[in-house]
């Protein structure tokens, strides 16, 4: 449905956006509306269980990428000068 603002209400809008933040908006994507039907319908969705076993998985192939990058300027925390912050990310990692 195409937005059925006047145009002096759509550059009002547009001067409430800063320039640098649209600046960084480069790709517009239009979506279709869905139907309250289809967002309020009764399936389910996947089991957090097997969400929780997906997130765990990623989260290990991390740690072991960044096992090695611990006390540089990519270790998780991005701060090598801070050695509360690298020990607590050895631990973490380990």
């Amino acid at each position: 449905m195409p937005c059925a603002c006047t145009p002096g209400t759509v550059t009002k809008y547009q001067k409430h956006i800063s320039g640098p933040f649209l600046d960084r908006i480069d790709i517009h994507i239009v979506v279709s509306q869905v139907g309250y039907e289809k967002l309020s319908d009764q399936r389910l969705g996947e089991p957090s269980e097997k969400v929780r076993a997906r997130v765990e998985a990623r989260r290990e192939i991390q740690r072991q990428r960044f096992a090695t990058l611990v006390g540089t300027k990519h270790s998780p925390t991005g701060d090598p000068d801070d050695p509360g912050a690298t020990r607590a990310n050895a631990t973490t990692l380990q």
